[in-house]
């Protein structure tokens, strides 16, 4: 696939690039590269920030003071901003005119096995956003940015879940001829966003 419009209520996962403006997003992953959509019907985005709390003594003198109705805590954060990110997808893999769910769950086993950073797209309705529609983009984007990684960071494939549901292989061909119906695949996926070293 050399170009994929990105539609609002998908995930997209790719080795290649996001180019376009607010309006006319689209993936281009070139020759040889990889683009999987996943019609998503859940979309959890974590930060983990461990703050260590150190708890502070409180003198018998320092008593009185929280008795008289001061009763700020005595305990000390250090926050060394140990940050990971991840996103966490419910959805699924459906057939679709370029590519089978069957060739998305292969294409995304071989991200898994045989790539590093990733590039990871979910996109969102840009007119429906406040208060200024249009001036945002219209995706949230995981990418990597090798010359200041500050900018950005790919992400990961951290954990997959795949569950087969009837369709081209559960069902046979009807006794009409007619073709049987589609395939799905649900999926749980997990990215974790870093700079791969």
């Amino acid at each position: 696939m050399a170009t994929m419009t990105i539609e609002e209520g998908n995930v997209y996962i790719t080795t290649g690039t996001v180019e376009g403006t607010a309006t006319t997003n689209q993936i281009n992953d070139g020759s040889g590269g990889v683009t999987v959509k996943i019609w998503a019907t859940k979309i959890d985005q974590n930060l983990d920030n461990p703050v260590s709390l150190i708890a502070i003594p409180v003198s018998k003198a320092g008593r009185a003071v929280l008795q008289s109705g001061d009763l700020q805590t005595h305990a000390r954060a250090i926050d060394l901003k140990r940050i990971k990110e991840s996103v966490s997808v419910q959805g699924f893999l459906e057939d679709e005119a370029g590519k089978s769910a069957w060739e998305k769950k292969k294409d995304l086993l071989r991200l898994a096995f045989q790539r590093g950073e990733l590039t990871l797209v979910w996109g969102i309705d840009y007119t429906k956003l406040t208060p200024s529609p249009g001036t945002e983009t219209h995706q949230t984007l995981w990418t990597p940015n090798r010359s200041n990684p500050l900018l950005g960071t790919g992400a990961f494939i951290g954990k997959i879940q795949f569950t087969e549901t009837a369709g081209k292989i559960g069902e046979a061909e009807g006794t009409a001829g007619e073709e049987p119906p589609e395939s799905n695949i649900a999926i749980q996926i997990q990215f974790l966003r870093g700079l791969d070293i």
